[in-house]
């Protein structure tokens, strides 16, 4: 076995392919915070690996994907934000973003209304989500290191500050699955 392929959690060492595979467990990485740090390195570094991990986690929560669209069209040196609200019956993961953008001299922030966090301690410069490029399109998509899910009836705001000092139009887009809320 590759040692790329397994993992020590404690005194286990556990085959990487195999806990992906195996759908009881995704449910458990998603309430630990640790492990999916130790994963990242071997699972975001992979695009295969990166799409088969979302794919288990989808059948897991049985997850429908779903894209929200935003487009902040700035005129130089302002903030916009817009914010989008569940419905009451299902929850949102986020998985990874893409855009594109005019000018890459902005900064983006997340914020889950709800709970009143940001996602970013601080606003965060467009350039280390998708890379300096020459090109209006970032060099997305970004995965986060760990799904984040947004509660049902609950909001999510994107603000992007641009720092062009010109029109700067700015298009986000938010990736993951929603499901339907479970009865507890």
């Amino acid at each position: 076995m590759a040692e790329r392929n397994v993992l020590g959690i404690g005194n286990r060492m556990l085959n990487i392919d195999e806990l992906l595979r195996n759908e009881r467990t995704i449910e458990k990485l998603l309430q630990n915070p640790r492990t999916l740090e130790i994963l990242y390195d071997y699972i975001f570094k992979d695009p295969d690996m990166v799409r088969g991990f979302y794919e288990q986690l989808m059948k897991e929560v049985q997850g429908i994907p779903r894209t929200f669209p935003f487009s902040h069209s700035h005129s130089g040196s302002d903030t916009k934000s817009t914010t989008e609200t569940l419905s009451g019956d299902t929850d949102f993961i986020l998985t990874h973003m893409t855009g594109k953008a005019t000018s890459l001299n902005a900064t983006l922030q997340i914020k889950d209304d709800r709970l009143g966090w940001n996602l970013f301690e601080d606003p965060v410069d467009l350039t280390h989500f998708f890379g300096p490029t020459t090109s209006q399109y970032f060099d997305g998509p970004f995965y986060f290191a760990a799904p984040y899910r947004f509660a049902a009836a609950g909001s999510f705001v994107i603000e992007t500050v641009d720092s062009s000092g010109s029109a700067n139009t700015i298009d986000i887009a938010l990736h993951g699955y929603v499901v339907l809320k479970r009865s507890r």
